[in-house]
C-alpha cells in the first residue's frame, strides 16, 4: 500500500503488509520511499 503522512509533508511511504498465523492481513514493514513527496516521483513499477 502506498501512503503519505498526515503531517502535510508529502513524504511517500510503502507498507509491505503481511499476514498473521491465520492468514489475515496485518500491518507490515514501512519503508520511506521519498521525502520530496509525489512531485519528485518519476516512475513506480
Amino acid at each position: 500500500m502506498w501512503t503519505t503522512t498526515d503531517s502535510g509533508t508529502g513524504t511517500l511511504m510503502f507498507y509491505a503488509g503481511g499476514t498473521d498465523a491465520a492468514g489475515n492481513p496485518v500491518d507490515g514493514t514501512r519503508t520511506t520511499v521519498g521525502l520530496g513527496g509525489w512531485n519528485s516521483i518519476v516512475l513506480i513499477s
